[in-house]
């Protein structure tokens, strides 16, 4: 399978993302499963754009705006992502300034 790496997140920021999954007690994979994704779904949020069930999942559970952490996903959403970005308006609001390097702190 070929990937888009314009659309591959850094690997600066795969690092932090993970490690603010595990600090709270998880991994990618067991999020993923608890959600009743697909097990690869949270993990393939970082190599492909198309995986938004994976980008939410990891939002939610780390409580960082899919904004701070995809921008180049979410500033120009598609109409999945819109409508997620509209529902949770209230709770973006509360995440906000919140960083990956205090997750789990």
């Amino acid at each position: 399978m070929k990937v888009n790496h314009l659309h591959k997140t850094p690997d600066d920021l795969r690092v932090k993302i993970v490690a603010a999954v595990w600090r709270k007690g998880m991994s990618c994979k067991s999020l993923s499963l608890s959600r009743g994704l697909g097990s690869s779904a949270c993990g393939g949020a970082f190599n492909q754009s198309g995986c938004v069930s994976g980008e939410i999942a990891l939002c939610e559970f780390i409580e960082i705006s899919p904004l701070v952490l995809w921008p180049e996903r979410w500033e120009n959403p598609t109409p999945k992502r819109g409508a997620w970005l509209q529902a949770n308006r209230e709770k973006l609001a509360e995440w906000t300034g919140n960083r990956l390097e205090d997750v789990g702190r």
